[in-house]
């Protein structure tokens, strides 16, 4: 599947609850340097201001991109707001971007030259700058599949590809497949497995996002009495079902 020289790409911005960190985001977006390019911010009906946030970070915009804005009239949750988005893109391209996260200003014009380079690539990810709560860079976080072997099994059963937050699918993936019905899975691992099923991941062995490791899903929780610990591992086990239906 050829790309044109210069196919029209959608960066999908997920927000919901983040009002401290929006701003960065949509910087990020707005800061891209490949064109043509949809940026798409969508907010998953906040309970904060991120929505105003956002807005107000474009209020003013006058760059090369097209501009989007979406709130979603009820939560959606994760794997809604995902499917909605790619419903919504109208880019060859979509990449995702999450509302705590920030875009280096080169990422879709190296995810790009990624897809180009191989027809049968289908997902791109790459490596990302780890943030804390603050701001304070950690060091660079490689994706677990990262020096592995390409083993379509391997990928079938484990649970680490990509770093979610780094992925970029062409449209094929969602439109081979359909939206995602399990509610509960980990939408990196399903687009992940569904993109290598349909072709090859590309890795781009280098920091594209600015990526926050003790917000939303990734913050850390200090231990815990052995009852919640049990929850939790129910918890993630009902996670790795979701996943592998």
């Amino acid at each position: 599947m050829d790309l044109p020289s210069r196919p029209l790409v959608t960066l999908a911005l997920m927000a919901y609850n983040q009002e401290q960190m929006i701003e960065g985001a949509v910087g990020g977006a707005l800061a891209q340097t490949y064109s043509p390019l949809e940026i798409l911010i969508s907010d998953d009906c906040s309970t904060d201001r991120a929505f105003e946030c956002a807005a107000a970070a474009v209020d003013d915009y006058e760059g090369p991109h097209q501009l989007r804005l979406n709130r979603n009239p009820h939560n959606l949750g994760l794997i809604g707001h995902v499917n909605a988005l790619f419903e919504m893109a109208r880019g060859e391209i979509v990449v995702l971007a999450a509302g705590d996260d920030v875009s280096l200003p080169e990422r879709v014009v190296r995810i790009v030259e990624a897809f180009r380079c191989d027809s049968a690539v289908m997902m791109v990810h790459s490596d990302v700058v780890k943030l804390n709560r603050d701001g304070h860079e950690l060091g660079v976080w490689q994706p677990p599949i990262a020096g592995k072997a390409d083993d379509l099994l391997a990928i079938a059963i484990g649970f680490g590809i990509h770093i979610g937050a780094t992925g970029a699918y062409r449209r094929a993936v969602f439109e081979r497949f359909g939206p995602l019905v399990e509610r509960e899975a980990y939408e990196d691992l399903v687009l992940g497995f569904r993109a290598r099923l349909l072709g090859k991941l590309a890795y781009i062995e280098s920091p594209l996002v600015r990526y926050r490791i003790d917000t939303g899903l990734s913050r850390k929780q200090k231990p815990l009495e052995r009852a919640v610990r049990t929850k939790n591992r129910i918890r993630s086990l009902e996670l790795k079902r979701a996943v592998y239906r």
